[in-house]
């Protein structure tokens, strides 16, 4: 499914749905299904996507709405997420079971809480960037052992670096058997 034939797909949901889209975009069209029925539907809409052979990651602009991969196969054990995403929504990859690997951006400003809860597969994680987290994101991920973090330039950006690892992981994270690494 071309971008151009997934944007149709979803103005003719809408359309049926007597709902208007401002903006032709996936970002859009995951929003305005959030506001009108509930984040319980985003992972159902997710699912339809890829059960056509398209990966909305691909898709995504701006942001990666909440819930959006809960509980899905996706298909790609290691991933990067495009360049240009500023938030990363709530528990957005919530029981990816088979993730393996995450890259992120450096254009990421800020990530929800919960968002890799239950990806029991998830070993490796790279932020090209020090987001802004809205809560511990790690949690039930028990065989993660590689973070990779942007190397601080000075005391300032060290002292804003341990804050967030402290806040990317819940307890049930075993953080002797977890390595930050800078890059």
């Amino acid at each position: 499914m071309t971008p151009e034939e997934l944007n149709n797909w979803a103005i003719k949901i809408l359309k049926e749905n007597k709902m208007l889209l401002k903006r032709n975009d996936l970002d859009a069209f995951y929003e305005k299904m959030r506001d009108e029925w509930g984040n319980g539907y985003l992972s159902s809409f997710t699912q339809f996507f890829l059960s056509r052979g398209a990966n909305p990651l691909s898709y995504f602009k701006k942001s990666i709405p909440e819930w959006c991969f809960a509980n899905l196969k996706i298909g790609e054990k290691n991933i990067s997420i495009n360049e240009g995403i500023k938030t990363v929504g709530y528990a957005s990859f919530y029981g990816c079971k088979d993730l393996e690997e995450i890259t992120f951006p450096s254009s990421l400003e800020e990530i929800g809480s919960s968002v890799f809860k239950g990806c029991k597969n998830l070993r490796k994680v790279t932020f090209k960037s020090v987001p802004k987290l809205k809560g511990a994101i790690f949690s039930n991920n028990p065989r993660l052992t590689d973070i990779y973090l942007p190397k601080p330039k000075d005391d300032y950006e060290t002292t804003k670096l341990n804050w967030t690892i402290n806040h990317l992981f819940y307890k049930d994270i075993d953080q002797d058997k977890l390595n930050i690494h800078y890059i």
